[in-house]
């Protein structure tokens, strides 16, 4: 009877063995990994329209007091920056009159950002009613004032019209009276009569003779004997008035 129950006890405890709950194993912590890097992106704190917009105030401000009527066309788009739009100081060289293409530089700091504006700057200038040649009298009743875009004139518009001035260059028809094509009548014109004075340590003369040239002071022109017909050379001393020195 022994023999046969020793092995059934060593069977059920074997199968009791086989069956029992498995001992509980300790829990590890749960890792969640991306498939794909998350970007961190700061968004622009000024966009590109801003500071273009701030570029092209800065520049009305500037030529308005020289000019009646400005109209800027924008030629570049900035991009946005990531610094605050009132970081930004606005700086343009301009000149009067204005280019016609002009660039505004926006800085802060060591950023400088370029943007560019094609410019129409009108103003009311003096016009030429026709032709007028050089070296002659600048006759008033020949211009009107007339409002036109000077933006990239070649030299400063006249403000007026000078009295007794002459001409340095031919002015054409319907073009701007300039400051450079002015000058100061001279003290002698060509064809008139002048007062030569000769002198020497012994003897001083007096003649009329005609210039046959136009004479600022201190300046050497030929003029003419009316008697002898010979001409010589004079230094102009006055209006109308000349030396010969011996």
């Amino acid at each position: 009877m022994k023999f046969v129950i020793k092995p059934l006890f060593v069977l059920l405890l074997l199968i009791s063995n086989l069956y029992a709950p498995a001992a509980a194993m300790p829990a590890s912590p749960s890792v969640w990994t991306a498939k794909t890097p998350a970007r961190v992106q700061e968004l622009p704190r000024t966009s590109g329209k801003s500071l273009q917009d701030k570029a092209q105030m800065a520049l009305i401000k500037q030529l308005g007091s020289n000019y009646s009527r400005i109209e800027l066309k924008p030629l570049s788009k900035p991009k946005s920056s990531e610094y605050a739009l009132d970081g930004f100081k606005a700086s343009a060289a301009v000149s009067f009159p204005v280019a016609r293409r002009v660039c505004v530089w926006l800085i802060h700091g060591k950023q400088r950002i370029p943007v560019w504006f094609r410019v129409r700057a009108y103003a009311r200038v003096l016009i030429a009613n026709r032709l007028i040649n050089y070296n002659s009298q600048l006759p008033e009743k020949a211009f009107s004032w007339q409002e036109r875009d000077i933006a990239g004139l070649n030299g400063q518009p006249a403000r007026s019209i000078p009295k007794r001035a002459w001409t340095k260059s031919f002015i054409e028809e319907q073009g701007i009276l300039l400051t450079r094509q002015l000058k100061q009548p001279p003290l002698i014109a060509q064809g008139q009569v002048v007062k030569v004075n000769f002198h020497n340590q012994h003897v001083r003369l007096v003649m009329d003779a005609v210039a046959l040239a136009d004479g600022y002071l201190s300046q050497m022109i030929r003029v003419k004997n009316p008697l002898t017909q010979k001409s010589f050379f004079v230094k102009v001393i006055g209006s109308q008035e000349a030396e010969v020195s011996a």
